[in-house]
């Protein structure tokens, strides 16, 4: 497991040059309950989102948490005005599924871990629910 995480980072470092240059949205969140994005739980607070087409940044207002993800481009039908997040619940459990920039078609998805699979075996669908993102 720790090759595999050391494995990620690296393959971040070397990526990242090429991911910052492309086009980044700088948004924020203030997200009310506890979540999960990949394999990282993510305290509820206030959040400096970037995000770009292959990767998203989420960085606590206070400091004390951050983490990046690759992620599954994704499109919809319809814009909107204002940024989503896009989480998957079930019960009090939240997971990120989805990313989508304002006036934008195009959004990012966070692959279902095995803990989310898990849970949805469980519990049946996920009720979706949605924060919006704010510019910075």
């Amino acid at each position: 497991m720790k090759r595999l995480h050391l494995a990620i980072w690296i393959l971040a470092g070397t990526a990242w040059p090429t991911m910052q240059a492309q086009s980044t949205t700088v948004m924020r969140a203030d997200i009310p309950f506890e979540f999960r994005v990949g394999d990282s739980v993510m305290p509820a607070g206030s959040y400096q989102i970037d995000y770009a087409a292959k990767f998203v940044t989420f960085r606590e207002h206070n400091g004390k948490h951050a983490l990046i993800r690759l992620l599954s481009p994704v499109t919809r039908l319809q814009t909107s005005t204002e940024g989503i997040l896009e989480f998957h619940r079930y019960d009090n459990d939240y997971f990120l599924a989805k990313i989508w920039a304002p006036y934008s078609e195009s959004g990012g998805a966070v692959p279902k871990t095995k803990l989310e699979k898990e849970v949805a075996s469980r519990m049946g669908a996920p009720h979706r629910t949605e924060v919006a993102l704010h510019s910075k």
